[in-house]
């Protein structure tokens, strides 16, 4: 069984989700490719040596920054040469981008927000959450196949060499997307992804006046302080 990566980047560091799919998939008993879409052969290299864990890095050079238009052709022409049996994306904002694009493309079945995994001969059985957590679903889909998993849903993949590079040309249709700016983010010094317990307050904080008390009981919990949408617009 072979499962195809799409290695997720910023800054030139692989994203720790992306190697939580390469444990998912050893997991699986199966042989793991990388695909990596970077500016240079260079920074693709660099990316590659990251892959510890990955049998095969194909990379494809050309996108200086993500877009998801560039992104699923590459995605869709590295299946069409190296047939795997599942391609797995993050559920990140890219992969909820690429995912559907590329199993429309490619004629293969989606599965979705999953946690799990285990293979039964040429089937798949995926966990996934739905209605936010609130339940779980057990879904068997026949592969070849695609699917988003959930960031944290494994352990991240580590402990043996970088893969071998090849490089891989895709076809270069005019994108539909252009991107205008790349924005970074303000470093807030939290990633709540990681944070083992986040501590969650809402609307009925009432105000700002009333912070201190919830930062003393994150505080007390060892946990993470956050907070709700309209509480983080209020400032």
């Amino acid at each position: 069984m072979r499962c195809l990566i799409l290695v997720e980047h910023t800054g030139g560091e692989v994203a720790e989700s992306t190697l939580e799919l390469g444990a998912m998939a050893a997991s699986l008993g199966a042989e793991i490719w990388g695909l990596i879409c970077a500016a240079d052969a260079g920074t693709i290299a660099a990316l590659a040596e990251q892959l510890g864990g990955f049998d095969r890095a194909i990379g494809v050079a050309g996108a200086a920054s993500y877009n998801p238009d560039t992104t699923a052709t590459a995605v869709a022409r590295a299946v069409a040469l190296h047939t795997p049996d599942l391609v797995m994306m993050s559920y990140s904002a890219a992969g909820i981008d690429v995912a559907p694009r590329v199993a429309v493309e490619t004629g293969r079945p989606l599965v979705g927000y999953v946690c799990d995994l285990d293979l039964d001969g040429n089937r798949v059985h995926a966990t996934s959450m739905v209605y936010g957590g609130k339940l779980m679903a057990r879904t068997t889909m026949a592969l070849p196949g695609v699917v988003a998993v959930m960031p944290g849903a494994a352990e991240v993949l580590e402990g043996r060499s970088a893969p071998d590079l090849e490089m891989m040309e895709a076809d270069r249709p005019e994108p539909r997307i252009r991107v205008s700016e790349v924005v970074e983010p303000a470093e807030s010094g939290v990633n709540l992804a990681e944070a083992e317990k986040i501590f969650c307050v809402g609307r009925a904080l009432g105000g700002p006046e009333r912070l201190p008390l919830a930062e003393d009981l994150a505080a007390a919990l060892g946990a993470e302080l956050a907070g709700s949408r309209p509480v983080i617009d209020a400032g």
